[in-house]
């Protein structure tokens, strides 16, 4: 099983890479992948397009990175071109062995490895079933798809992302409570109303 972790946004509404922004001694990125690596997932990739640069010179990721180059034409982009690199070894012609793919996002600050973990074990116990998130009354990543998905995922484009596929084979979903979800980081004053709560 492979894993994305979506890391390529602007952060049009919170003002400066928030990938970057600090946590402590920390940024916000290397605690929010931290999470998602330490998980039982075989292979992880980073996917980043903007501020790329400035990310990689700044934290020391140690792992395979996947440079979206139309990042700016949303989510949807993003994650086509991750599975697409993912499903034909780096550019080879000849598809991969992974059977599934999950997708978890940078800002998801709340989110711990062992809900990766839940969403994994689920995934091993119902193979051809899509496992999404339920939190707030809707649902969403961190989610797995398994491979008979992964032509529809390499069809995403712009600022449709997982979501939409979820929401087209709702028979097919599993869903999981995760209601650390609900917070991704959108703004500065989001982040200062996370951090004051801690």
């Amino acid at each position: 099983m492979a894993g994305i972790f979506l890391a390529a946004g602007r952060s049009s509404r919170f003002g400066s890479p928030k990938q970057l922004a600090e946590i402590g001694s920390d940024v916000l990125l290397q605690r929010t992948f931290a999470q998602f690596r330490a998980s039982q997932l075989d292979a992880v990739h980073l996917v980043l397009g903007a501020y790329a640069d400035q990310i990689q010179s700044r934290i020391a990721l140690a792992t395979n990175v996947i440079q979206v180059k139309n990042w700016h034409e949303g989510i949807g982009s993003s994650i086509a071109t991750a599975v697409k690199y993912l499903n034909f070894n780096e550019g080879d012609t000849a598809p991969s062995s992974f059977s599934h793919v999950m997708i978890g996002l940078a800002d998801h600050i709340n989110l711990q490895t062992y809900q990766f973990n839940q969403l994994l074990e689920q995934a091993k116990q119902a193979p051809n079933r899509i496992i999404a998130s339920r939190y707030n009354e809707t649902f969403g990543a961190p989610c797995i798809f398994p491979r008979c998905y992964f032509a529809d995922l390499m069809a995403l484009r712009g600022e449709y992302g997982a979501k939409k596929l979820i929401k087209q084979h709702l028979d097919s979903v599993i869903f999981l409570s995760a209601p650390e979800a609900a917070l991704d980081i959108d703004t500065q004053a989001q982040l200062a109303c996370w951090k004051q709560a801690k």
